[in-house]
């Protein structure tokens, strides 16, 4: 195309990477310094820690990995994708993580694992049959643009973990 003596052809870019955003949430229960005690019993109502609810909507270009720490004590956790309110996958994990010990849950290209840290941090994986089961999709991946609900439960509730999803942008 010529304007003005100007020669002008249009340009396509290709992307050839990716580029990821961390978003991470916390969930933490743990006791403060300015609570008040009783020393007396009375028939109270508290917030139950059996299940956490993260909802979310992936805005990147591809599925959006996930990191998942859970601090012990917890027993057979499972961490549960719900897509438009349906459950899409669960990945149930027989162990039985102690008090200092963690579980480290990662569906990362080339870096997924289901892994126990130790007290020591030394790692012990979970990715067995004794642990898991195998015919069950066990990676875990936010699908783009739908209204999802990441869920942690276990046997003894969850009283402290981290989630971390990796949004994924094309990029030149």
């Amino acid at each position: 195309m010529q304007t003005n003596g100007v020669i002008s052809e249009p340009i396509t870019f290709e992307p050839t990477s990716l580029w990821y955003e961390e978003k991470t949430a916390i969930y933490d229960t743990k006791a403060e310094g300015d609570e008040i005690r009783w020393n007396f019993k009375w028939d109270s109502k508290f917030v139950n820690y059996d299940i956490r609810r993260l909802p979310y909507i992936n805005k990147s270009h591809v599925e959006a990995p996930i990191s998942v720490e859970i601090n012990g004590h917890v027993i057979n956790p499972i961490i549960s994708l719900y897509v438009e309110g349906k459950l899409l996958q669960e990945v149930k994990i027989k162990a039985d993580i102690k008090d200092y010990e963690k579980l480290l849950y990662e569906t990362k290209e080339n870096e997924f694992h289901i892994n126990k840290q130790n007290v020591d941090g030394t790692l012990t994986s979970l990715f067995s049959l004794e642990h898991i089961v195998f015919e069950n999709d066990n990676v875990i991946r936010i699908p783009v643009n739908r209204s999802c609900e990441l869920t942690l439960t276990a046997d003894n509730g969850i009283s402290n973990a981290k989630v971390t999803i990796f949004e994924f942008y094309k990029i030149v």
